[in-house]
């Protein structure tokens, strides 16, 4: 199958392509900023590099199937609500445009499950979420909204909560955090790709399809990172309490019934996936 994949170069994206090669597609990647291309570099050769410009053409020379969508910009460091949305709206907006122009029967979106209210990235991933409704209902093409909830595995990005606190926690440095009791769905990389897989695969009859996609598991993050620093054998103080919730901080636990329904299953807890992803870690943190 031919499946152009937006968002290669981040941490999800690089894992999708990787897998997407190793099943036999042709990959297609577009690629925003030429100089975050190290996920990619060990199979660089085995895809094809897009530029924004390259889109229509790429679609309508390699008769692309699917759009997998994973790019996403989100609201934190440096960057701005107006890169906020046009990193999750604007642009996914053009290139949705573009597939359904060209003819792409599919199109996969890495949606969230965070509350529209948390922030302006979970803002503009909803809204995306309601453009794709209106092309799938009418008739344009098929959209499948798979809504994420906390994924993690080895060799997280740097800005990653969960590659911060095990950085932190590896050199015996205080942390401050929140009072922790705020409870996310966290699921391994590993049950996502093969969620995607999944339905990458699968014959669906519906123009527009939303997937909740996590482990139906909730925990707090106090437990989480109090694990991971019994498990690290740290010193580290935790200053739980020391930073104010955010607004609208919410809980999370993904209703796995649709999962089911698909013959998806979460298969790994969260405290296996973690400890066996903690010395796999150990090349992300020594490069902070």
């Amino acid at each position: 199958m031919n499946i152009l994949l937006t968002g290669a170069t981040g941490y999800l994206g690089s894992c999708l392509a990787q897998m997407l090669l190793a099943e036999g597609h042709t990959v297609s990647c577009i690629v925003r900023d030429v100089n975050r291309l190290n996920r990619l570099a060990p199979f660089s050769n085995k895809v094809n590099l897009v530029s924004i410009e390259q889109i229509k053409p790429c679609m309508e020379q390699l008769k692309c199937e699917m759009v997998v969508h994973t790019a996403c910009t989100y609201a934190r460091g440096s960057n701005t609500i107006e890169d906020v949305i046009a990193g999750n709206l604007t642009f996914p907006l053009r290139v949705l445009q573009i597939a359904a122009e060209a003819g792409v029967q599919r199109w996969i979106n890495t949606g969230t499950g965070l509350p529209s209210q948390v922030n302006s990235y979970a803002l503009a991933k909803k809204q995306f979420a309601q453009w794709g409704e209106r092309y799938g209902k009418g008739g344009m093409l098929q959209f499948i909204e798979l809504q994420l909830e906390h994924f993690y595995g080895p060799n997280l990005p740097e800005e990653n909560f969960l590659a911060w606190v095990t950085y932190k926690l590896k050199k015996n440095m205080p942390l401050e955090l929140t009072e922790g009791k705020q409870r996310r769905d966290f699921i391994s990389i590993y049950d996502v790709l093969r969620t995607y897989r999944t339905v990458i695969d699968a014959n669906f009859a519906e123009p527009y399809l939303e997937i909740p996609v996590g482990s139906g598991i909730s925990v707090s993050l106090r437990e989480v990172v109090e694990y991971l620093k019994e498990r690290i054998a740290s010193q580290s103080l935790l200053q739980f309490g020391a930073i104010p919730y955010r607004e609208f901080e919410p809980d999370s636990c993904c209703n796995v019934e649709k999962m089911k329904s698909l013959g998806i299953k979460s298969t790994i807890y969260w405290k296996d996936g973690m400890q066996a992803s903690l010395v796999m870690n150990e090349s992300t943190t020594n490069k902070l």
